[in-house]
């Protein structure tokens, strides 16, 4: 019998969950730290991660129905980033949120992603290709962004489809450079 590939918990159901654990963090955020931290080469185990998410949220506790959303994000993020696939998911806001919201649930993202990079334990000397350290700037960029008032809705619709996806592919090549190098050494 064959297991399932695990599911990102659904982003309605996971903000609720932290919403009555009176989280700190949104479901982006976590997100964002795990990307973080895992393409930066840090591996990630479960109570670790379950530490961290509670620092992240301001919690003293999980209640077991959060603790296996986290458990959920937790594989289904390293089952994306290491899979052959490029099927990275990011767990943002669905089309019913209004584009202000899911812009800035994409800069929480960003920003998480690069709390989770950053406090991941690289050495100061780690070497950056120019594509890696393109992507972190851009993710840093994309950190600061803001809904554009100045196009039509169709075309700010089409600007963040298009943004996202290229968050995802700089998530990915971040991944793939710095969890190659993790585990060489």
């Amino acid at each position: 019998m064959s297991q399932s590939k695990p599911a990102l918990p659904a982003f309605d159901d996971f903000a609720d969950l932290l919403l009555q654990a009176k989280s700190l963090a949104s479901p982006t955020d976590l997100q964002g730290v795990v990307c973080g931290r895992l393409s930066a080469g840090a591996a990630l185990e479960q109570s670790a991660w379950h530490a961290l998410a509670k620092q992240l949220m301001d919690v003293e506790s999980l209640d077991p129905l959060l603790a296996q959303a986290l458990d959920d994000l937790l594989a289904a993020t390293v089952e994306e980033l290491q899979g052959d696939g490029f099927s990275l998911d990011l767990l943002l806001p669905s089309d019913h949120i209004s584009l202000d919201m899911r812009v800035e649930s994409l800069a929480g993202w960003c920003s998480s992603f690069l709390h989770g990079f950053g406090t991941a334990g690289l050495k100061g000397d780690a070497k950056f290709s120019a594509e890696a350290a393109e992507a972190l700037r851009d993710i840093a960029s994309l950190a600061q962004v803001e809904a554009d008032d100045s196009s039509t809705e169709q075309e700010a619709e089409a600007n963040y489809v298009e943004v996202v996806e290229y968050l995802r592919m700089a998530v990915l090549t971040l991944y793939l450079e710095f969890s190659h190098k993790a585990k060489l050494h």
